[in-house]
């Protein structure tokens, strides 16, 4: 029949004690969530795989399969159909043994031998029991993740506490500082007038003071000697310049004083007297010259190096006695891609 040529790989080998048994074993015993945590109904299934085994003699030995087409091909189908007939007796002889072994295995053959049914109960009570204990275990899970997080706030927390714990003492420094700069500023004060002479002829408004108060510099003037008034607030630009200039050199002279060596020998000055009329040009002339001509072992010396665009401030300092070279910078064009320096004289001063 057709019907037995389709399933004549499964006749030639079918065993349905060893078949059960087989599946039983692959499902429940190789699986470690039964064979870990339902250790007595895994003994059941093992002792019901035994059982099965005792009953797989009833049935005939596999036929080795043979190809298509070979002249014992015919023989063999017979044979398989022959296995069939045996398997279909053996069977009817052990099915009640076999269904027995099985209903045991579900149900169980006494109290104290329950089946696999009642196992498999008392595990869906015991998980519908243990319910609110992993809903408890995953809010803990939770809780662990939220306190790890707020551990680290709170060690972020306390670096911060101990960096302002130990920087607080600085904030007593700021009135030391503040006594310091009013100190400086005040020390400095009356070499600014006497630089501030040098470089700018007084008119009405005279330099009285610099003092420092609320961190800010305050420059102090007055016109009749009597009272002192905010420079910044009544001075014209030239003078609030000269000042500026003044405060520089006076400060430059009071940082030398405190080193044995000059440690601020170049003076680099690009137009420096843009800032000043043509009276006072002469007077900045003269500053910058006085510098120059200091042995170089003064304190105060300078290695002064002007560019300038004004020619009159070039002969201003020749007529106060600058000495030094004097050369004209050629700039960068089209033509010639560098700067040139044209090397024209020596200045020798005739002041």
């Amino acid at each position: 029949p057709a019907v037995a040529r389709d399933n004549l790989a499964v006749l030639s080998t079918l065993n349905p004690a060893a078949a059960i048994g087989g599946e039983l074993a692959h499902s429940l015993l190789s699986q470690d969530r039964y064979k870990l945590h339902l250790a007595g109904t895994t003994n059941r299934i093992s002792q019901a795989i035994d059982a099965l085994a005792h009953y797989s003699a009833n049935f005939p030995l596999p036929i080795s399969a043979i190809e298509n087409g070979s002249p014992n091909e015919l023989k063999h189908l017979i044979s398989c159909v022959e296995r069939a007939g045996t398997i279909r007796k053996g069977w009817a002889a052990a099915r009640p043994q076999l269904m027995s072994i099985w209903r045991q295995f579900l149900e169980g053959d006494s109290r104290e031998r329950p089946g696999a049914m009642s196992a498999l109960e008392r595990c869906h009570d015991a998980l519908s029991e243990a319910q609110p204990l992993r809903e408890a275990a995953g809010q803990i899970q939770i809780a662990i993740e939220h306190l790890s997080h707020w551990t680290q706030i709170k060690d972020e927390q306390e670096l911060r506490d101990n960096i302002a714990t130990a920087l607080s003492p600085l904030k007593d420094l700021r009135l030391f500082v503040e006594a310091q700069a009013a100190d400086a500023i005040h020390q400095l004060s009356a070499k600014i007038g006497q630089t501030l002479n040098q470089i700018y002829v007084q008119d009405s408004l005279m330099y009285e003071a610099t003092t420092i108060d609320r961190q800010a510099v305050s420059v102090r003037g007055t016109f009749t000697g009597d009272y002192n008034i905010d420079a910044a607030l009544v001075a014209n630009t030239s003078w609030l310049r000269a000042f500026l200039w003044a405060f520089l050199f006076a400060y430059r002279s009071q940082l030398l004083s405190t080193f044995t060596t000059n440690p601020l020998p170049l003076l680099l000055l690009d137009d420096p007297q843009a800032t000043f009329d043509q009276h006072h040009r002469r007077k900045w002339a003269e500053l910058l010259t006085g510098l120059q001509l200091r042995q170089p072992t003064d304190p105060e010396f300078a290695q002064v190096l002007i560019t300038t665009h004004d020619l009159s401030f070039a002969e201003a300092l020749s007529s106060a006695g600058f000495k030094g070279r004097m050369a004209t910078i050629q700039p960068a064009s089209h033509f010639k891609g560098n700067a040139m320096i044209l090397d024209v004289k020596i200045a020798e001063g005739h002041g």
